[in-house]
C-alpha cells in the first residue's frame, strides 16, 4: 500500500539533522499528520523520533502496514495519537520501530466471519435476546479504545476497553505482528 507525503523539513546543513512541520501523509484512504525530527547519527544511520496524529482514518489501512495477517483482522474508523521512534540499525523496520500512543475505534467489523459470529452472539445473549444468538446474526456495531505499545515486532495492550451493546471487556495481553501470537486476559461485564 503506497504511502503519500507532503513534507516541510529544516535540514541543518552541517550536521544532516532534519526538523520536520507538519508532515501531511495518505496511507490507504486514511489522512495523518507527523512532527519531530530525523537525527543523524554519525556512521550508524539514523533516529527518528515523531508525534503521530490521525484524526479519522481506516484502521485497516494501518493494519495492513504493520500485520501481516490478509486481510486486516478487523476494519472500522480509528483516531489515534502516538510516539514514534525508529533506532538507527541494519534491522528492518519493524524491528526497529517502537510506538507507543492511544486510540479510539469505532464501527469494528471482524474479518473473520467466525469471529465476527462470536461478538454478535456474545452481545445478543448479554442483551438478553439469546435466542437470535446464532451464526450469520446481524453485525452489532463495536467501539474499542486503549493504550498500546508497539515494539520488537509485538503490540502490547496496558488497558484496552471493549464495548459492544449489552457488555464491556476490559483486556490486557500481546499480538505479534506476525499473526503467532494473541495472548488477551480480562474481564467481560454484562
Amino acid at each position: 500500500m503506497p504511502l503519500h507525503t507532503e513534507v516541510h523539513a529544516l535540514v541543518d546543513g552541517t550536521t544532516g539533522d532534519t526538523v520536520l512541520q507538519p508532515v501531511r501523509a495518505r496511507l490507504g484512504e486514511s489522512e495523518f499528520s507527523c512532527s519531530g525530527a530525523i537525527v543523524n547519527v554519525k556512521g550508524k544511520g539514523h533516529i527518528v523520533d515523531l508525534d503521530a496524529d490521525v484524526p479519522d482514518g481506516r484502521i485497516q489501512d494501518f493494519l495492513e502496514l504493520a500485520v501481516k495477517t490478509e486481510p486486516a483482522v478487523m476494519t472500522g474508523r480509528v483516531t489515534m495519537k502516538a510516539k514514534v521512534h525508529i533506532r538507527p540499525g541494519k534491522e528492518r523496520v519493524v524491528q526497529k520501530l517502537t510506538l507507543k500512543g492511544q486510540f479510539n475505534l469505532r464501527g469494528i467489523h471482524f474479518t473473520n466471519p467466525k469471529v465476527e459470529d462470536k461478538v454478535d452472539m456474545l452481545s445478543l445473549r448479554a442483551s438478553g435476546r439469546p435466542e437470535e444468538a446464532k451464526p450469520g446474526a446481524e453485525d452489532v456495531s463495536s467501539h474499542m479504545a486503549g493504550q498500546f505499545v508497539m515494539e520488537e515486532g509485538r503490540l502490547s495492550f496496558r488497558q484496552l476497553d471493549y464495548t459492544l451493546p449489552g457488555a464491556t471487556v476490559k483486556l490486557a495481553g500481546t499480538y505479534s505482528l506476525d499473526g503467532r501470537q494473541f495472548d488477551f486476559a480480562g474481564k467481560v461485564r454484562t
